[in-house]
């Protein structure tokens, strides 16, 4: 291959602006998931790529994470990427580096007559930082240094990104960042520009879905869009897609050079990224990446030390632990007691002494430094109240504030650091608590207990969200039925607890079928089929658990709310089930 038709492919690879601007390679796309998503990335920049797309967003990562990715162009160019993002205090640093090299270029001199077989390299180092400058807002800035070699023609060459990235609502980022701020690169022939550029971008998320588009704007070129989207039905797997119009030349490649398509596949911290993308007649781009969150690990230490409640004097307690470790240990002399080599996670503590009631406690255990815990045991003549918050729909540990008022009052506040509460040193007697989670859209709930002398009390709360859809999973119907199975039981139990500990909440109970046609004299169609599973469920919970009819609403949708594709009999399966669905207090 000759060295015109290198740089030939190239001017027409990368459009009109490529030809009249040095280092064609800062116009790349940079990892194979945003080049899957059509290069939609500076509104999104959730990973250690944003190096390379915002700055701005290694500002939001909370843990340090690598990248690294090859990518397999046409004519044999290969690029090599990584990029490290390291938290630093408030901000977070990080480091990309890009390598792109071909050999085997054949040269000719003046009189066309061959010469010596050149090779190309171009490699890219940069120091990024990126940190939050308000609620929900972050920015960032990345500095590179560029190196350029052809033969024996070598060029180098500084610029800069700027970026910033801002969370309006929960669903919504938007970022905007100006790419490849430089003096140009300069050569022993002159000084050439770089491809500056700026870009607006924006990205949607709900649960498994997102969507982001950007659109870019060059000092000199034409104007690109990018769109994409990933799909990711489950943890392990994610489909994504995309479709640019730039920088490649769709006119002289055809359309679908503009198409991007890729998969994602994750294991525990990893992720395995691939995207392929047509080049038209130039042939297949390939891209393959892989990137790691790093969590600290086995260097947390935790010190226990027991006293008693009244007069803070060290106690010898044993003390059992569960959750992130399991066993139990004798507490010295001073009340002392000490875990060590500790990963990040929760640990349960249970602290006992003959004389003195049993405490309950929990701690989050970072996993990189020294925490302390007090545990403090009472003797018989007051109690202790304990308890968690979870979300109803998804049993998660939630904060919130739990209120307390009997023989004494007051308040506990549950945060991510503690999201269990306790009432101490109680005088026994009656008590009402209110639970409220930490927005508004959870509904409180409020309960009585009494507390005896020399015991604890155990009350849990899982709060119920306005509007919450929970799906009574494992209660499906056989085909053509209506009838539940005392399998379920359980399941139907669990949803009349939720509406005792609510009492003020209406909410619908809606069937769902699959797709398969019924026509029996039972059930003339899906519908009613829908609405009889809804009506006994219904039944079962009025029955067993005296729940007010008013409260219970039974609606029928037959096959229109599939949750899962009807093209397998697990599928189906799935869709005949009953949701419950809050509607209003």
């Amino acid at each position: 291959m000759s060295i015109f038709l290198t740089i030939l492919t190239l001017v027409s690879a990368f459009g009109d602006d490529a030809g009249t601007s040095a280092l064609p390679l800062l116009r790349v796309s940079t990892g194979p998931r945003a080049c899957a998503m059509g290069g939609s990335f500076a509104g999104l920049a959730d990973d250690a790529t944003a190096v390379f797309w915002n700055p701005a967003g290694i500002g939001q990562l909370t843990n340090p994470e690598f990248f690294v990715s090859h990518h397999e162009w046409f004519m044999g160019i290969r690029d090599e990427f990584a990029s490290l993002v390291i938290p630093t205090g408030t901000g977070r640093l990080g480091v990309g580096l890009v390598y792109s090299g071909e050999s085997g270029i054949e040269s000719w001199d003046e009189g066309n007559l061959p010469g010596e077989t050149l090779s190309a390299n171009t490699g890219l180092v940069g120091l990024s930082y990126g940190s939050p400058v308000a609620h929900n807002t972050y920015a960032g800035g990345t500095a590179r240094f560029l190196y350029d070699r052809l033969g024996n023609e070598t060029g180098t060459g500084i610029c800069a990104d700027l970026g910033i990235l801002a969370r309006p609502l929960p669903y919504l980022t938007i970022g905007l960042t100006s790419r490849n701020l430089g003096w140009g690169m300069h050569y022993e022939n002159g000084n050439y520009r770089l491809p500056t550029c700026f870009r607006l971008g924006a990205a949607v998320q709900s649960g498994e879905f997102s969507l982001a588009s950007d659109f870019e704007v060059p000092l000199v070129g034409i104007p690109e869009f990018h769109i994409g989207g990933e799909y990711a039905p489950i943890r392990a797997l994610a489909f994504r897609a995309g479709f640019e119009t730039g920088p490649e030349d769709i006119a002289s490649l055809g359309g679908v050079s503009g198409l991007c398509l890729g998969l994602g596949f994750t294991f525990g911290r990893f992720a395995l990224d691939y995207s392929f993308a047509p080049y038209g007649k130039l042939g297949m781009v390939h891209r393959i990446g892989l990137r790691s969150t790093i969590q600290p690990r086995g260097g947390g230490r935790l010190e226990v030390q027991t006293i008693d409640a009244q007069s803070n004097e060290a106690i010898p307690a044993t003390i059992e632990f569960s959750g992130l470790r399991e066993g139990s240990r004798e507490a010295g002399a001073d009340g002392r007691t000490e875990l060590a080599k500790l990963n990040e996670g929760w640990l349960k503590l249970r602290a006992t002494y003959p004389g003195y009631f049993p405490v309950l406690d929990s701690v989050y255990v970072r996993g990189d430094e020294d925490q302390k815990v007090l545990l403090s045991l009472s003797k018989p003549g007051r109690g202790t109240i304990w308890g968690m918050l979870y979300d109803a729909a998804t049993k998660a540990n939630i904060s919130g504030r739990v209120a307390y008022q009997g023989p004494v009052a007051g308040q506990a506040q549950l945060d991510k650091e503690n999201t269990s509460y306790s009432v101490k040193l109680a005088p026994a007697g009656r008590y009402v608590l209110a639970a409220s989670g930490p927005t508004d859209d959870y509904i409180p709930q409020t309960c009585t207990v009494n507390v005896a002398a020399g015991q604890m009390v155990t009350r849990d709360f899982y709060l119920l969200k306005k509007k919450a859809v929970i799906v009574l999973k494992g209660v499906n119907f056989e085909t053509g039925k209506a009838d539940i199975r005392p399998e379920f039981d359980s399941i139907l139990d669990d949803a009349g607890g939720i509406l005792l500990a609510n009492p003020t909440v209406i909410v619908e109970l809606g069937g769902h079928t699959d797709p398969r046609e019924i026509n029996t004299p039972e059930f003339p169609s899906n519908w009613e089929l829908s609405q009889a599973r809804a009506e006994a469920v219904r039944k079962y919970l009025i029955d067993k658990f005296k729940i007010d009819p008013n409260r219970l609403l039974a609606r029928g949708y037959a096959d229109t709310q599939p949750i899962a594709p009807n093209n397998s009999d697990e599928g189906m399966a799935k869709n005949r089930r009953t949701e419950f669905v809050v509607l209003e207090e």
